[in-house]
């Protein structure tokens, strides 16, 4: 548990000691390490072991099913990259100084057994490819998209909010269209909430092209069917 809060403070002494205080609230007082890692919305480390072990058994459909079955429970790739960084810097590690994590949050005895089964060219592979991968995951579609739709406040005054698809990989800011349409003036105020943000899963389809002989030009229904 204290190693999840001082990994979730990032180096920050301020933010420890307040997710300190947000655990104990968080746990009635009885902080262990899985109410932290409820409470910070980690990783579980099962994934992260079960992606080691295909990884080191060369079991691609193993690791595709592990991802799936991540992504099925909407968990972070982002997240899983960063742990997984962490985890074969310490195999690294235990590589060169074999005495290394006398405890290391109860994966110790794991991570000396992959020290065994992956080679030190493997283990720097596989460390350049999470760091690189965490560089250029905003790049990689995630099946989400933002849209900004109007608050039902501003529909009954007869104000639209009308926005693009936002990607998950903007960083900008987020400018809207205001319409009026009604039939008299409308002012708008600074700091009016004029739209709220819905995030959803997008569907990226496969297209036809040739749609076969037995389809038309004709509009729909004129089949008779």
């Amino acid at each position: 548990a204290l190693r999840q809060l001082a990994h979730g403070a990032q180096g920050s002494m301020r933010d420890a000691l307040s997710l300190t205080d947000q655990a104990i609230a968080y746990a009635s007082g009885d902080i262990t390490a899985g109410a932290v890692q409820d409470m910070l919305g980690s990783l579980d480390q099962t994934y992260l072991m079960r992606l080691l072990e295909c990884l080191s058994s060369q079991d691609g459909a193993g690791m595709l099913a592990v991802a799936d079955e991540m992504a099925s429970r909407g968990l972070s790739y982002q997240a899983a990259l960063q742990e997984l960084s962490t985890l074969f810097n310490r195999i690294a590690i235990i590589q060169c100084v074999p005495g290394y994590l006398s405890d290391d949050g109860g994966q110790a005895e794991a991570l000396r057994a992959f020290a065994q089964r992956f080679s030190p060219e493997e283990v720097q592979l596989y460390y350049g490819i999470t760091i690189h991968g965490l560089q250029e995951i905003d790049l990689a579609p995630d099946g989400y998209a933002g849209f900004v739709f109007p608050r039902s406040s501003m529909a009954e005054k007869g104000l639209t909010c009308e926005l693009p698809p936002v990607d998950s990989g903007y960083r900008g800011e987020i400018h809207a269209i205001i319409s009026n349409v009604s039939n008299k003036a409308q002012t708008i105020s600074k700091d009016t909430r004029v739209g709220q943000l819905v995030i959803t899963p997008i569907i990226i389809a496969d297209f036809v092209f040739d749609l076969g002989k037995g389809r038309g030009t004709d509009a729909f229904g004129n089949s008779g069917e």
